[in-house]
């Protein structure tokens, strides 16, 4: 089911647009940018109990998704209902499993 729309937040808006669009990574998390479009549950759902706090905290999330980007990067989002729409909002990369294991408290 493709989403109504899909915005990142600041945060991620910054580092996207400052990647080189020939670059790898640019094209990995645009590969899964347009993956997202075309089915918006296409990434794992993420336990409740498993929630990083900050994005409950900053963003008021009521679900959250991973995406795998690759071999160890990782893409973090959710879903949103505005009105009568579904938007995804993606809230977060990591371009390592480490730095996704200190976010979500894993390590």
């Amino acid at each position: 089911m493709p989403p109504d729309g899909l915005r990142g937040t600041p945060e991620f808006g910054v580092f996207f647009s400052g990647l080189d669009d020939d670059c790898e990574l640019y094209r990995r998390i645009r590969a899964a940018l347009e993956a997202i479009k075309a089915d918006m549950f296409v990434g794992d759902k993420i336990e409740k109990k498993k929630w990083a706090k900050v994005y409950v905290t900053k963003y008021g999330i009521r679900n959250l998704f991973r995406m795998e980007t690759g071999k160890e990067s990782r893409l973090i989002y959710t879903i949103i209902a505005e009105t009568d729409k579904k938007i995804v909002v993606v809230l977060e990369f990591f371009s390592s499993h480490k730095e996704y294991e200190r976010r979500f408290g894993y390590s």
